[in-house]
């Protein structure tokens, strides 16, 4: 299908829903849309999620994991970022005092269990902005 917009033409390719195409033809497979973590507790100062690999049978899989938020006005003013593997060693970590998404990549194993980890030890959680809040995505890469 091309679309013609203004004096340049596109070229746009249909896909499922759930899926879209990267610039270099690889398919990205939304594992979890926009999900809301939050840190306001003193006893769950980790946000943990869990993510299972589908075994899509192609030669390669980067596992993306975007994560918007973690800037906060106390202690170190963000959160540490942690993908660990099944055995829950660290694979990727990085620090984050922005409220821009910041993605970790790494090459996944096909039917692997992953999880991501978000911390925030020394955030305040009383006052006016208590705890620390955002966002993340989880996609994977699926290289043919």
């Amino acid at each position: 299908m091309v679309v013609n917009v203004g004096p340049k033409d596109y070229t746009a390719t249909i896909v499922p829903v759930g899926q879209v195409r990267s610039a270099e033809s690889d398919i990205v497979k939304v594992i979890k849309a926009r999900d809301d973590w939050h840190i306001k507790q003193a006893s769950r100062r980790k946000f943990e999620y869990s993510i299972e690999v589908e075994d899509y049978g192609a030669k390669a899989v980067m596992l993306q994991v975007g994560v918007a938020g973690g800037a906060d006005d106390s202690g170190d003013k963000g959160a540490w970022v942690y993908l660990l593997d099944r055995e829950r060693k660290v694979i990727k970590k990085q620090f984050t005092k922005s409220n821009k998404t910041v993605w970790l990549n790494a090459r996944a194993g096909q039917g692997e269990l992953y999880y991501v980890v978000i911390e925030d030890n020394d955030t305040v959680l009383d006052g006016r902005y208590p705890g620390n809040a955002g966002y993340l995505e989880i996609r994977a890469l699926i290289k043919d």
